[in-house]
């Protein structure tokens, strides 16, 4: 299938080389670091989420996934599950289409100041969603907080959107 699965962190795939997440049976065409051990995976690579909303999912607590490459897409977003942690680190805009949505654990945009991390909306179900640098959501992006288990962090004085929604 297509799915990533990342179950060695040694392992290396060369930055300059795309990743094409196109699977379009159920459970491929995500990413996942399932392990119960914590880990620390960077992904410098371009990341390409086709149509489809894609699940990262990252099982342990202390995991971290970081996305530092270019997450792009042609209507697809990402879903965050699991306890774990999910980064963007990048450098360069993010041009995804799709809704990033937080259903367990932790989504930090760190890309660099002024460079969006989540260029569509947010949907925070339940964990948190943090803006560790300035403007790092899209001038259109909607933050929706739906439940009590639902959390915006704000550490910088610069971060806009264009409506929060508390449901």
């Amino acid at each position: 299938g297509d799915a990533l699965s990342i179950l060695d962190t040694s392992s290396t795939i060369p930055s300059d080389i795309p990743i094409y997440l196109t699977g379009t049976v159920a459970n491929q065409g995500n990413v996942s670091l399932p392990n119960a051990t914590p880990e620390f995976f960077v992904l410098s690579n371009p990341l390409d989420l086709s149509a489809a909303q894609r699940t990262f999912y990252i099982n342990n607590y202390e995991s971290v996934l970081a996305l530092a490459g270019v997450v792009s897409s042609t209507g697809g977003g990402i879903t965050k599950t699991g306890q774990g942690s999910l980064y963007f680190t990048g450098t360069a805009h993010n041009t995804y289409i799709g809704d990033t949505l937080v259903n367990g654990g932790f989504l930090i945009a760190q890309n660099s100041a002024n460079i969006v991390a989540i260029p569509g909306n947010l949907l925070v179900n339940n964990g948190w969603a943090t803006m560790s640098r300035d403007n790092q959501l899209g001038s259109s992006s909607v933050v929706t907080l739906s439940s009590p288990n639902a959390f915006f962090d704000i550490e910088t004085p610069h971060t806009t959107c264009k409506r929060l929604v508390m449901e």
